[in-house]
């Protein structure tokens, strides 16, 4: 199963520490915090790449979507810092950091701007998904075959 937790912990960290603005969750009745801030989502939370059996050992290469859009009250300040983020997953040492945690850029996708009409009055958006690859390893006991029928004899 995956650590949703522990995966998006790591790449929030790695976002606030490198651009030094807050990272919420989208969608969620709170309190915003000072323009400006990254919001994200999941909107893929689950994509299996390939899945191994061993013995009692279900072991997964996993995906997942995140999609991340910053919120400003200024358009080339939303555009940079979106740009800013996406470098910092792009280069070497940020790809090492999220390595470090579990987790591979795999692609950055969907950049565009993310307006909506309710919002151009109050606020500029820009953002990407990015796509992380991530192990994952489940067990569970299997039962013991104590013994099997066969016709009329029984094999212990």
């Amino acid at each position: 199963m995956i650590d949703h937790q522990q995966a998006l912990s790591a790449l929030i960290a790695h976002i606030k520490t490198g651009t030094g603005k807050q990272v919420i969750l989208e969608n969620q009745s709170a309190v915003l915090p000072p323009y400006p801030f990254c919001t994200y989502s999941i909107p893929s939370p689950y994509l299996p790449q390939r899945t191994d059996y061993i013995g009692d050992s279900m072991d997964e290469v996993v995906e997942m979507v995140v999609s991340l859009t910053w919120h400003s009250k200024n358009n080339t300040e939303a555009l940079m810092l979106s740009q800013q983020t996406a470098m910092l997953l792009k280069t070497q040492g940020g790809r090492q950091k999220l390595g470090d945690a579990g987790l591979t850029v795999v692609r950055l996708e969907g950049y565009t701007n993310r307006d909506t009409f309710l919002t151009i009055d109050t606020e500029r958006r820009y953002g990407f998904d990015v796509r992380l690859r991530t192990y994952a390893k489940t067990s569970q006991p299997l039962d013991d075959i104590a013994s099997i029928e066969v016709g009329n004899t029984t094999i212990n």
